[in-house]
């Protein structure tokens, strides 16, 4: 991998990282108002405002997991040298983590 596609990745996952940490700091002070483009849209979240705020209330610790493995990713290439294989490992573990957390967060309420 060349030095441009792991700065290139170690920028895309790093804003990615960052809106997971907004996401999960909104949700757990329930202050994200539903949204067409942000946060977890499932029949059950949207179906109330009190709804979408106690899902995402729930889904935050999930956030904040996958945006730690999504900023280990973003600059373990960087230091490791590493290539392709260890940023999909990262991305695969980043979305089973989200993935899990909505499903969770979605069954709980």
């Amino acid at each position: 991998m060349s030095w441009e596609e792991q700065i290139t990745i170690a920028g895309v996952f790093g804003v990615v990282a960052i809106m997971l940490l907004v996401l999960g700091l909104l949700g757990e002070r329930r202050r994200l108002p539903r949204n067409p483009l942000f946060g977890v849209r499932t029949k059950t979240s949207t179906a109330s405002d009190e709804a979408w705020r106690e899902v995402h209330a729930r889904f935050a610790p999930y956030a904040y997991a996958a945006a730690g493995v999504l900023a280990v990713t973003a600059v373990a290439p960087l230091i490791t040298g590493g290539g392709a294989g260890l940023v999909l490992g990262g991305t695969a573990l980043g979305v089973g983590v989200m993935a899990f957390g909505a499903v969770r967060a979605h069954r709980e309420l």
